[in-house]
């Protein structure tokens, strides 16, 4: 995802763009990185506890959405090169 905006901004905008769209991502990713860590250190047996709860179902549920997303992309794919 990173290098398709990255990617996308530097051949539609320019260099200047795509510097900005990696900083602009960097920051957004280190926010969400640092709110996660602190959450953690503050709350962190009772987060704990609740994930390691849930933590059998999480492994069903992203294999779904992989299918899912292959699917999406196989669709996306075949619709844009006119194959179905």
């Amino acid at each position: 995802m990173f290098l398709g905006v990255v990617g996308t901004s530097l051949k539609q905008h320019g260099f200047a763009a795509a510097v900005w769209q990696f900083l602009l991502f960097g920051l957004g990713m280190g926010i969400i990185i640092m709110v996660l860590t602190v959450i953690t250190a503050w709350f962190g047996d009772g987060i704990i506890k609740r994930v390691r709860v849930i933590g059998r179902y999480i492994g069903w549920a992203t294999a779904v959405m992989l299918w899912l997303a292959g699917a999406y992309v196989i669709y996306y794919w075949l619709t844009t090169t006119r194959l179905i």
